[in-house]
């Protein structure tokens, strides 16, 4: 009877353990060199991009990141420090980044001098990615230090989409994300990944999430349909900056605005969403 008790619990804990999902455009998990260059003193970029829907995570989920995997493929002295920060992105990236739109970020952690080595950090606090984000970049920074401190990043032989690098040296001049492929870099595939559990959206998120926009095309006045006064809203281009700002109200006067295509982000109680809309 003991036995069948413990069985049972433990089918109770599968059948309610959250589903585990990790992003990743690797194939395979053996660590190459890449010809990526790096900087002295840090302050390097590397990134990838996932499409949640490729990976079977849907609008009315929410991705709760738990632990990021990134390759090296050489670390130098010792005062080599990393990050994760989670970014949501649209179909317009690199030229709509905005380091505005981050998401949350881990903890930063100091890896040691070392040849090869997979490092795998656990977030101490989860990032939540909400049901409105469709994509995300995944990026792995190198903090600035006050040494020389420099350390290059791995990569898989074979992978299934672009690896993105910002650096404030070389060619890409710290001046945005560039393709490794634009870089002349093809080989530079970076091995990058998060893992996750995919969780239903409560009341709340479901509530902030379905927000929608009137009228849209606009031609005066932009309305955010949402039975709370919003915190801020923000008027972006299609190059991600801001253009105007609204705070307190759910409309905001969008007449002096020439015709063409643009974004407008709420805020709401720590969460965000955002619509694209055109003014007339």
């Amino acid at each position: 009877m003991k036995n069948l008790f413990s069985i049972f619990s433990l089918l109770l804990v599968c059948c309610y353990s959250f589903a585990q999902t990790t992003l990743t455009h690797n194939i395979g998990t053996t660590l190459v060199e890449t010809s990526i260059y790096t900087c002295s003193g840090g302050g390097v970029k590397w990134a990838r991009t996932f499409v949640l829907e490729d990976f079977g995570i849907t609008t009315d989920e929410k991705f709760v990141i738990t632990r990021g995997e990134a390759g090296f493929s050489e670390v130098g002295v010792h005062d080599v420090n990393i990050s994760f920060n989670i970014y949501e992105i649209d179909e317009n990236f690199p030229d709509s980044f905005s380091e505005d739109d981050l998401i949350g970020s881990s903890e930063t952690i100091r890896i040691y001098q070392s040849g090869f080595q997979l490092v795998i950090l656990e977030f101490t606090t989860p990032v939540e990615v909400p049901g409105h984000v469709e994509r995300i970049l995944v990026e792995v920074k190198q903090e600035f230090s006050t040494s020389s401190a420099v350390t290059f990043m791995a990569g898989t032989a074979q992978d299934n989409d672009l690896s993105w690098f910002n650096a404030p040296c070389g060619s890409s001049g710290g001046e945005g994300y560039i393709s490794t492929i634009e870089l002349n870099r093809p080989d530079a595939r970076f091995y990058i990944n998060v893992t996750g559990d995919e969780r239903a959206l409560s009341i709340e998120d479901n509530e902030f999430s379905s927000i929608s926009i009137y009228p849209n095309p606009v031609e005066n006045e932009l309305t955010f349909n949402f039975p709370h006064a919003l915190e801020a809203i923000d008027i972006l281009d299609m190059k991600g900056s801001i253009i105007d700002t609204a705070k307190g109200i759910n409309s905001i006067d969008v007449s002096q605005l020439a015709s063409g295509l643009y974004f407008a982000r709420a805020f709401y109680e720590n969460q965000k969403v955002i619509k694209r809309f055109v003014k007339k």
